[in-house]
């Protein structure tokens, strides 16, 4: 389940790069990308997935690092109650 990867990912059980790459393969495979009760909380993590960037010299001023990409993640889990 992506909302279980997104809190391993926040607790350092995975680096930014596999979240990354799990995440989106387990959005891309969700039949109508619908997630039930998770909906909005995977829809705001798919944004900070989406914009970010593991290589600093491709990384864009709209991007984020690992660490921004992690804090934004825990803030949307703490929201929805899941961490």
């Amino acid at each position: 389940m992506l909302s279980r990867l997104a809190i391993d990912f926040v607790h350092g059980e995975i680096d930014a790069d596999l979240f990354e790459d799990r995440f989106l393969a387990g959005w891309q495979a969700a039949p109508g990308r619908r997630f039930g009760q998770y909906d909005e909380v995977l829809s705001h993590i798919f944004i900070s997935v989406d914009a970010y960037c593991g290589d600093p010299e491709l990384r864009g001023p709209d991007d984020t690092d690992a660490e921004g990409m992690r804090g934004e993640v825990a803030s949307f889990l703490r929201a929805a109650g899941l961490l």
